[in-house]
């Protein structure tokens, strides 16, 4: 039977481990694609656009994530599309756009993982 405080236990480790995701993908994405330097920002229009739908996919996403059950599976789940997601970008920036992606979708994939940290977060400490 697991009681609240195990789901509480399991909601705090789950958010470490985003966290810790989002840093990771923020480090490669600086030290990998951007050269250890930040490049010139697209215009502002667009800028917004990949900022404001990636903050509102992570956000969607947390929201989806949160109203699943808890289920002790879930820790393989999360690590298998962590696998994905960074094997996904390996063969995206290697094989596929040799050259690199446009920033603003660079900008977008940041945004897309700390959404959903920042989304898990306010969650976690809203009302229950």
């Amino acid at each position: 039977m697991t009681t609240d405080r195990d789901s509480r236990r399991f909601e705090s480790a789950g958010l470490v481990f985003e966290f810790l995701f989002a840093l990771f993908v923020g480090t490669v994405v600086y030290v990998e694609w951007w050269d250890g330097a930040v490049p010139p920002l697209p215009d502002t229009v667009v800028l917004l656009i990949a900022v404001g739908s990636g903050l509102a996919l992570g956000g969607m996403a947390a929201v989806l994530d949160d109203r699943r059950t808890v289920r002790t599976g879930a820790w393989r789940r999360g690590l298998r599309v962590a696998v994905a997601v960074v094997g996904g970008g390996f063969v995206l920036g290697t094989i596929v756009v040799p050259d690199g992606l446009p920033v603003a979708v660079e900008l977008g994939v940041l945004a897309v993982v700390w959404g959903s940290v920042a989304g898990k977060f306010l969650l976690r400490i809203g009302p229950d």
